[in-house]
């Protein structure tokens, strides 16, 4: 399997592939299940019990190029770093643990995948067989290729994609063997496609040049992605805490609660199409739904609000918040002062102390 340092099949990466994929289909050009292939070729090193796609290190991605013929920037360009630097703002490696923004999570659990984060296109599967890195964002939940939806489970029982579990690369449903190809989601009325592409094309041409025009004010990528996090906690705060009465627009109202990246892909739909809605009339939906009346501080979170912003800023002014003091006893507080010093026979003073509080009792 080894000619001159390189693996004897030599794979191409198919346009958008994602890197876990690509080393699946590598293995199975060989005849091997992924794990006996890279148990042999990088034993000790862990892929598959992780978020090989968040996670893979530069030395890692050295070493696949040693074998692979592809260069360290193309195995890199493979990767999600380059969308995850767009979210968080910072030129980093790869993610250990943790949920990234706008990243479906997949639940590793071992080797095991307990949540529906890879999501695929039927259509394109029958073409190259690979999964593509962009089924791994919240926000694409459609393939404008084949104007279809997108499919986050097997068809036929529900399980997540684990193409990385099957002895070959079908790609099958690791638990019935079904194929994913030709068997995706049926389909959507156009209006809501077309939002939810619109949507989906935005945010990938924000990753794609760094910034984003939002009403005529050009912000950069990772400010408008925290912006958009920012006004998701704010509808779903507003929904929570407003009448139910009160007149909603149905788009809005059917915003999921949880946050985005531990989603199925019917609410991260939902979730798209509202986030469209509002941007498609920016700023003025949203101060409508939400009027003046200001969020509490949990809502912006630890950061200043983005300046794109800036239009709704009263609505994320950071308000006072009522603490109820909390007494002292004058015996507590020599009690802290004792612990804190800690003078040469500190501990015979303190049970002085506790013993006069005491009345001087037994």
């Amino acid at each position: 399997m080894i000619h001159d340092g390189h693996w004897r099949v030599q794979v191409a990466s198919a346009d958008g592939e994602i890197l876990s994929s690509y080393l699946a289909r590598s293995a199975d050009a060989h005849g091997l299940s992924p794990y006996r292939f890279f148990a042999f070729f990088l034993p000790n090193i862990p892929i598959w019990n992780r978020d090989i796609d968040r996670s893979a290190s530069d030395p890692l991605l050295a070493q696949i190029a040693a074998h692979s013929g592809l260069t360290v920037e193309q195995l890199s360009s493979m990767t999600l770093r380059k969308a995850e630097a767009s979210f968080k703002g910072e030129s980093r490696g790869g993610s250990l643990c943790g949920i990234s923004p706008w990243i479906n999570s997949l639940g590793i659990f071992h080797r095991d995948r307990r949540r529906h984060g890879m999501q695929y296109c039927a259509e394109c599967l029958k073409v190259d067989r690979a999964f593509k890195r962009e089924w791994r964002l919240s926000f694409v939940t459609v393939c404008p290729i084949h104007e279809s939806p997108l499919a986050d489970c097997c068809t036929h029982c529900d399980a997540p994609v684990m193409f990385h579990r099957n002895d070959t690369f079908g790609p099958n449903c690791r638990e019935c063997g079904r194929s994913f190809a030709g068997h995706g989601s049926t389909g959507i009325p156009k209006r809501e496609f077309d939002q939810r592409q619109m949507l989906q094309a935005f945010c990938l041409d924000a990753i794609e040049t760094g910034k984003v025009d939002v009403a005529g004010q050009v912000v950069p990528a990772s400010e408008f992605f925290r912006g958009l996090a920012i006004v998701l906690r704010l509808i779903k705060y507003k929904l929570r805490s407003e009448p139910a009465s009160r007149p909603t627009p149905s788009v809005v109202k059917d915003c999921p609660r949880a946050q985005p990246e531990l989603l199925r892909i019917e609410g991260r739909a939902k979730l798209c199409l509202m986030l469209a809605y509002l941007l498609e009339d920016w700023p003025s939906r949203l101060l409508d739904f939400a009027t003046l009346r200001q969020a509490p501080p949990s809502v912006v979170g630890a950061n200043q609000v983005p300046a794109w912003l800036h239009l709704t800023t009263p609505l994320f002014e950071a308000t006072q918040t009522r603490r109820r003091k909390v007494a002292t006893s004058p015996m507590r507080q020599k009690l802290r002062q004792i612990h804190r010093k800690k003078h040469p026979g500190w501990r015979t003073a303190r049970a002085v102390l506790l013993f006069e509080a005491a009345g001087g009792r037994l």
